[in-house]
Parts: C-alpha cells; structure tokens; sequence
C-alpha cells in the first residue's frame, strides 16, 4: 500500500472515529438527563395533588420542565443535549427544585454507576421505599431554586409559578450566568450543574465510552472497534509501545476485565475523545 493510501485511509478512520465519538457522547448527555428528568416527574408527582389541573401538569414535566434543565446546562457548561430546549417556553408550573426536597440519600443511589441512565421507578430501592428519601415533601412546582423564590406569583392551569420563572427558559438560562445574580441562586444551581458533570468524571465516562465504541453496543456504533483497531496501530507506532493490539495496550490483566485507566485515556485523548487524558469534555 502506498503513501497516500495508507494516509487517505488514516484520515477516513479519524473521520469515522468523530461520528462515533459524537454519537457515544450524545447518548452519554441523554442518559444523564432522562435521570434527571425523572426525578423532577417525581416530585411533580408528590406536589400536584393541590393543583385543580394536577394530571394536566404532571404531565407536562417532559414538555416543558425540562426546558428550563436544559438551557441553563447549555448557557452555563455550554452543553448540548438530544433533547433540544424551547427557549421561549413560559408555562413554569412543572419545574421543581427536586435536588432541594431529595435527601442526600438519593444522589448516593441515582450516583451509582450501576444506576446511570436509569429512571427512579427502574431502581428497586427508590421504587420500594421512596418515603425515606425525601427530605421535603412541601416543595411546590414552579419555583426553582425554591429558596430565592420570594416575589409574585402567577398561576396558570391551575399551577402556581414564580414571576420570574414565568419570564421563559431563555430568561433563566441567561440569569443562571449573570454574574450580578444572587449569590445563593447560583450556589443552589450549582448543584444541578455539578451532579450532571459527575458521570463525566475520567473514571465514569472513559470506561463506559471506550467499551461502548469497542463492544459496538448499538447499530449506530458498528465499525467502531475496527476503526479503533487501526487508529492503534498508527498511536503504537507514535508512542512506541510495546503492545500488539488495542486490548492488550488498555487492560491490565489476560481476561480483559481490568481497564488501564491512565493508558486508555491518554489513547482517547490522542483520538481527540477527551480535552486531557484527566479532564473530558462535556
């Protein structure tokens, strides 16, 4: 094989690899965010009982509260998720502040890499007791961070709302970065941007992503593993290894079992995966 070729067929594979690292890394941020999601569905759950329109809200948490989640992760982590928000999107009343009436207990659980992804009527211990992890059961919705909601309320359908929140996703979003904000309401949404960055952790998000590439899990990723496989060949010569193949370079041990995190990051970050072999990129 000439030169050239073996250069055209270099890039091809690059160019293949950037497809498969953006669909792995959407599905990761979908993940992320349906568990998010279902924990805002279950504290509308618990608080639309006093609203005259209570099924009508409950079930407009994905319709809309996720409006409000979504835009303030893209204007402060510059993140963009599947699910695209509406930014002009006033109708409040399913918004919760759920981390605020969640016991520390929960995060514990919904923080369990065994747990990613899944929704809180999926995970056994949630769904058989729920009662011990709620620490407020009087948030109400609309209100989000429910300790700076002071001011004026609006209703609609039924539901209450904060003023502010009312002004739309898009007016959150730019007041979640606007550095003449109360500093408590930025420290409350820090922890909405902090719990959403945790599986994206070098621990958490290599292994899952590197596996997933390799494995092929889904129809979308096929020719990954192979693409991966070539792409190593060139990283071994660059780097010098001693290894053969991609396995034995990012395991440490003969069945394969034992990721080498330090070597396997420093692959995905040559592959342009990750921003640094210890910091990915959301």
């Amino acid at each position: 094989m000439s030169t050239r070729s073996k250069g055209g067929s270099k890039w091809r594979m690059i160019s293949q690899m950037c497809q498969f690292r953006m669909r792995i890394r959407r599905k990761h941020k979908d993940m992320r965010l349906k568990e998010g999601g279902s924990l805002e569905r279950e504290w509308v759950d618990e608080e639309a009982g006093d609203m005259e329109e209570d099924d009508l809200v409950e079930k407009q948490v994905e319709a809309h509260a996720l409006n409000w989640y979504v835009a303030m992760l893209g204007s402060t982590l510059s993140v963009q998720v599947p699910h695209l928000p509406v930014f002009w999107d006033r109708f409040a009343p399913p918004v919760v502040d759920f981390w605020e009436g969640l016991a520390e207990e929960a995060w514990q659980i919904f923080s369990n890499p065994a747990n990613f992804g899944h929704k809180w009527q999926n995970i056994r211990c949630m769904r058989e007791e729920p009662a011990r992890l709620v620490s407020n059961g009087k948030l109400l919705g609309g209100h989000f961070p429910c300790q700076t909601s002071r001011g004026p309320k609006l209703y609609e359908l039924g539901g209450a709302m904060d003023a502010e929140l009312a002004h739309g996703a898009a007016h959150f979003a730019n007041e979640a970065v606007n550095p003449k904000a109360p500093v408590l309401k930025r420290q409350l949404l820090s922890r909405y941007l902090e719990r959403f960055a945790f599986f994206f952790q070098a621990e958490l998000f290599v292994r899952r992503c590197f596996e997933a590439l390799l494995a092929e899990q889904r129809p979308e990723l096929v020719g990954a593993a192979e693409a991966m496989k070539e792409l190593f060949e060139e990283y071994r010569s660059v780097k010098h290894l001693p290894e053969e193949s991609l396995v034995e370079h990012c395991y440490k041990d003969d069945m394969y079992l034992e990721l080498d995190l330090s070597a396997t990051s420093c692959f995905m970050y040559w592959l342009g995966v990750i921003v640094s072999p210890g910091e990915e990129e959301a």
